[in-house]
This record gives structure tokens, C-alpha cells and sequence, in this order.
């Protein structure tokens, strides 16, 4: 993911504010359509869902320049979804939709690259969610023995911290970047 990824998502995320709340109905009515199977998993109002999910992809838009907010804040999502019964098979067919709802909303707008730029952003933010998937299976899986283990995202997952943060904060070109951390 790089600058110009972030600006180019940013800047289309921005076009589709006036329209965000109908694009959550167009994204699961694609995601159904991709993955039939997954369509009992969303017990609630689907409306209602699509609503959190455009919440969800503002908040994620708004930190692309913040790894150190974002990272753990979709760790966390990824987290509160174990409970859900998420697959990591389902990472891609969200992702499939997505990308098929922002072409329909985006239309002409969303060119090769501004795809690319979507697509490298999902990427990332779904490695970090299911990241966050597996800490939630360990805790839900010790809370069922009985045992209550707390998991930091940060302590979790020293590899992700160490090579992902330093690479993406690298990309972004942080000036705030110690010697040391480089």
C-alpha cells in the first residue's frame, strides 16, 4: 500500500459519501450473489448491517495514514467476528464485493488504478482482520476452558508489528521514523 494508493482511495471514498448509505445494501446484495453460502451468517437486519459496514470502511478510509490507529482497530474487528463464525475463505468474496460495488457506485471513476489501489488496501486491512479472527478463536477457545486470557493485538503479534508496520510505515514515508526502527 503506498501513498499514492491511500490518496487514490481517500479521494474515491469521498466521492461516494453522499450515497454511502444505499452502497451497503448494493454490497451485500453483490456478496450474496458471489457466496450464496454465506448468507445465514447475517441473522440481523441486513440493512442495519450495511450501515456498521459503511461506518466501518469510513473509519478504516479516514486512519490509512495512521497505521498505529488502524492496525489495531481492525485487529479488533477481527476479533469481535470469531464470535460470528467467520471463515478466512469469506476474506475473499467480501472482497470480491466489495470491488464490484465500488465499480457500479464509482462507475467510470474507478479506473485500473483506483481498483488497484482498493484491492491493495483490502489486502491489507484483511490480513490484519483475520489476524484478529485467529486471536478471537484463542480467547473464545480458552474462555470455553474456562481459562481468561487476555491478547493484545500488539504483544499477539510481534511479527506483523516488526516486518508489517515497519514496511507499511515505511511506504507512507512517516517522517517521525526513528533510526532505530528503520
Amino acid at each position: 500500500m503506498t501513498p499514492d494508493d491511500i490518496e487514490k482511495v481517500q479521494s474515491s471514498f469521498n466521492e461516494l459519501k453522499p450515497i454511502l448509505r444505499s452502497m451497503g445494501g448494493l454490497f451485500y446484495a453483490n456478496l450474496f450473489t458471489i457466496a450464496p453460502h454465506v448468507r445465514p451468517l447475517f441473522k440481523a437486519n441486513v440493512d442495519e448491517q450495511g450501515r456498521k459496514l459503511m461506518e466501518t470502511l469510513g473509519t478504516v478510509v479516514s486512519l490509512l495514514r495512521h497505521p498505529e490507529k488502524m492496525g489495531p482497530a481492525i485487529i479488533s474487528l477481527g476479533e469481535r467476528h470469531a464470535t460470528y463464525t467467520v471463515r478466512e475463505e469469506y476474506f475473499e468474496p467480501v472482497g470480491q464485493a466489495l470491488i464490484a460495488t465500488l465499480r457500479q457506485t464509482l462507475d467510470e471513476k474507478f479506473t485500473p488504478e483506483v481498483e488497484l489501489a482498493w484491492v491493495n488496501v483490502y489486502t491489507a486491512a484483511s490480513q490484519l482482520m483475520q489476524l484478529g479472527l485467529s486471536q478471537g478463536r484463542q480467547r473464545l477457545a480458552n474462555q470455553q476452558r474456562g481459562q481468561l486470557v487476555e491478547i493484545q493485538a500488539p504483544q499477539a503479534a510481534p511479527a506483523i508489528r516488526e516486518v508489517w508496520w515497519k514496511r507499511l510505515l515505511r511506504l507512507l514515508r512517516l517522517q517521525h521514523l526513528t533510526r532505530a526502527d528503520r
